[in-house]
């Protein structure tokens, strides 16, 4: 499913279901806003099917959420960022990027595994 910037506003979540691919012509973003949340769930590390193509991450101070058994790859500098949040990174792949995860504030603990 092609895709543009999309924003995910406090009190809303965006679930991403295992299997979905969502591909952007260029670097794209999700913004997850203060109270917001993602949960992009795949069903297992071997089949990491929930991707994202050319689609940047981002998780804003005080929003939550999770990735898990997921593929992200083409565009992002870096891929995931997280800001005084602490959403739950797990079984990802991230590849051909020039970086992977950023995690920037205070007192927090983290996020990958």
């Amino acid at each position: 499913m092609p895709v543009t910037s999309v924003a995910v506003s406090s009190g809303a979540t965006l679930t991403l279901p295992p299997g979905m691919t969502l591909s952007a012509p260029s670097g794209q973003v999700i913004y997850v806003q203060s109270g917001g949340g993602l949960q992009a769930v795949g069903t297992s590390a071997g089949q990491r099917d929930v991707q994202l193509s050319n689609v940047f991450v981002r998780f804003e101070a005080g929003s939550s959420g999770q990735l898990e058994n997921c593929a992200m790859s083409g565009w992002g500098d870096p891929s995931i960022r997280i800001t005084d949040a602490a959403p739950t990174v797990r079984q990802c792949t991230v590849s051909g990027t020039h970086g992977g995860i950023w995690v920037d504030g205070v007192g927090l603990a983290p996020p990958a595994q």
